[in-house]
């Protein structure tokens, strides 16, 4: 039986494939996500991947939400720094 930590963290691990999907496909459709949607996309991975021991991921994402909240559009080398961290998740 998986510990319920270790559950919540390959949950986190499935997410993070999807979100990386996302971002993407964000760069080859600008408008794929949503403004709000990206904004929820990137301030809740800043959050999770922290908890779960993903410090370069929790900063990459923290940068990108900090662009957004400024009301900036999501820079192209952000999002892609981002992807490619997840990919190392």
């Amino acid at each position: 039986m998986i510990a319920p930590l270790e559950a919540l963290k390959l949950r986190f691990r499935d997410r993070c494939t999807t979100d990386m999907v996302a971002l993407e496909r964000l760069l080859h459709e600008p408008d794929a996500i949503s403004p709000a949607g990206l904004k929820t996309l990137v301030h809740q991975m800043s959050g999770a991947a922290g908890a779960f021991g993903f410090p370069e991921l929790s900063a990459l994402a923290v940068r990108l939400d900090n662009q957004l909240a400024a009301g900036e559009p999501a820079s192209r080398e952000y999002v892609q720094a981002l992807i490619d961290e997840l990919s190392r998740v």
